[in-house]
């Protein structure tokens, strides 16, 4: 939507909001000052950009937008804590990591060296319990000082994908056996 056109910019959202697909929307405004940010976002605006448009400002317009998705996908996907040791790294070189929360989409670790901040990773283990290896290539999505990075998986081979999602299921079972177990035994005290 355009944030010099605000009676433009309600007529669309109000169109989109009608459509079946306007549910999931992402909207960008487009704007040259503060108040039409200010109206994009309170009529619903994700992202702005403000005018007049370059390659540097979509870019960056671009990456809000990804990062936005990513913590999106994140909070779908259901994480289980572990503590699995795996190796991280390129081609000939693995580095030590500890696996300590792992989902379809990716895994928290927690390495004694700093990460590549760029470019892809292989990150190989054995998850408990399952007969094969898994691989899968990774990126870094973020880094603290503390040791603990976050990354995200760009690529599983089937047979790598099949065992992750089968032990996933499998600990989330387990889990939820666990705490109904808990809460049963917690009612009768």
């Amino acid at each position: 939507m355009d944030g010099d056109d605000p009676q433009g910019a309600a007529l669309v959202l109000q169109t989109m909001s009608a459509m079946p697909s306007g549910k999931t929307r992402l909207v960008v405004v487009l704007a040259r000052a503060q108040a039409g940010v200010q109206l994009g976002f309170v009529t619903g605006a994700h992202i702005a950009l403000y005018k007049p448009i370059s390659v540097e400002r979509v870019g960056l317009g671009l990456r809000a937008v990804r990062n936005l998705m990513a913590r999106e996908r994140r909070r779908s996907s259901e994480r289980i804590a572990v503590a699995i040791p795996a190796t991280l790294g390129r081609a000939g070189s693995g580095t030590p990591v500890v696996i300590v929360d792992l989902s379809d989409g990716g895994a928290a670790i927690r390495c004694e060296l700093p990460l590549p901040s760029s470019g892809l990773l292989t990150l190989h283990c054995l998850l408990p319990d399952t007969t094969g290896p898994f691989m899968a290539t990774a990126e870094v999505v973020w880094q603290d000082a503390q040791g603990q990075s976050g990354i995200r998986f760009v690529n599983l081979a089937s047979s790598s994908r099949q065992i992750l999602v089968e032990w996933l299921k499998a600990k989330a079972r387990t889990e939820k056996k666990a705490t109904s177990a808990k809460a049963a035994a917690s009612s009768r005290k």
